[in-house]
């Protein structure tokens, strides 16, 4: 059995070899399966070359012993003879954000899959076929901590008050308040936003950069500003959360104290394709990342807004929360 990966010089598709390669060499199993890839750069520099062992650069070396294509979203936006020839077989094609839902749900939420399934039953098939064949639960679970694919599952935020926001406009205005409030407050606080991060340590202003002038920077560059924010005995973190973040898992697994949303119009359409989709994403922000017991505040003068909580506001499953509502209008959400 071969698992294939595709990708175009990025490092998402890199972190999922990575995952995979970890995963065949804990395993009894490892001899059964190989793992290929083509245009994946950082492979030999990263996995091991005896497991990553056939990294063609064809469509040629496709072939019917592929269990499935692990793919960046963005290499099937192109005329890819690869994903063509993948397609011809029969051969399922997974988004590498479509595996990491997998394995939140199957193995570390152990959620309700219903709605995954009726969406993508091919995937989901392809995905358990393989994983439950080959692998534990135990296992799985430890790879993707060993991994760190989706790390904010095994971090500890105790000692961080967390708050996040989102909305069209004006998340990066109201981060900046509230970081200015924490800091009178007498807090040390830190703050993620789209023109940067900075912390406050008590006694001086650090500044650093996100990079890729993201707003929501990848899981493993928010590891690395949590690593340092714990060791600076920071107390509160701010953190402003896109919808590609919300639909991308950049921050799957955190949980948050509050969640604030500023409005919802109509913006990045060419990733959603709707705005009932966008408004969709933009829920995912309370409904899988507010802590039991959180507070929602909401601007309920945003017609965005009011639609999200009617249509969402009851999918919080087992999880209590406080509601705030506020705006220069009065209304009852019902």
């Amino acid at each position: 059995m071969r698992i294939h990966f595709v990708g175009i010089g990025g490092k998402g598709v890199s972190q999922v070899a990575k995952f995979f390669s970890y995963l065949v060499l804990g395993s009894k199993d490892a001899t059964r399966v190989v793992l290929s890839g083509s245009d994946i750069k950082e492979v030999e520099k990263k996995f091991p070359v005896n497991i990553l062992i056939n990294i063609p650069q064809s469509a040629d070396v496709i072939d019917r012993e592929i269990a499935f294509a692990i793919v960046s979203p963005v290499v099937l936006k192109f005329n890819n003879p690869e994903i063509s020839a993948l397609r011809n077989l029969n051969i399922p094609v997974i988004e590498f954000f479509d595996l990491m839902e997998y394995l939140q749900i199957r193995y570390l939420e152990e959620g309700n899959a219903q709605e995954f399934i009726k969406a993508k039953p091919n995937i989901f098939e392809a995905l358990d076929n393989f994983f439950a064949k080959h692998f534990t639960k135990k296992q799985i679970i430890k790879t993707v901590e060993q991994s760190k694919l989706l790390p904010f599952y095994f971090y500890d935020f105790s000692g961080f008050k967390m708050l996040a926001l989102t909305g069209t406009d004006g998340k990066t205005t109201t981060s900046s308040m509230l970081f200015h409030l924490a800091k009178k407050l007498g807090k040390k606080v830190a703050v993620i936003t789209t023109v940067g991060a900075y912390m406050w340590d008590g006694k001086k202003q650090k500044e650093f950069t996100t990079g890729l002038h993201q707003t929501t920077p990848g899981a493993d560059v928010l590891l690395d500003f949590f690593e340092n924010f714990r060791k600076n005995k920071i107390e509160v973190v701010i953190l402003e959360v896109t919808s590609h973040a919300l639909v991308q898992h950049r921050i799957a697994g955190m949980k948050f104290d509050v969640v604030g949303y500023t409005n919802i119009t109509q913006d990045h359409l060419n990733f959603h394709k709707t705005k009932t989709e966008y408004i969709k994403a933009k829920s995912l922000l309370f409904r899988k990342h507010l802590k039991n017991g959180g507070t929602l505040v909401a601007n309920t003068d945003d017609f965005g807004i009011r639609k999200m909580l009617r249509l969402y506001s009851r999918d919080l499953g087992d999880v209590s929360a406080h509601f705030i509502f506020y705006g220069a209008k009065k209304r009852c959400m019902d």
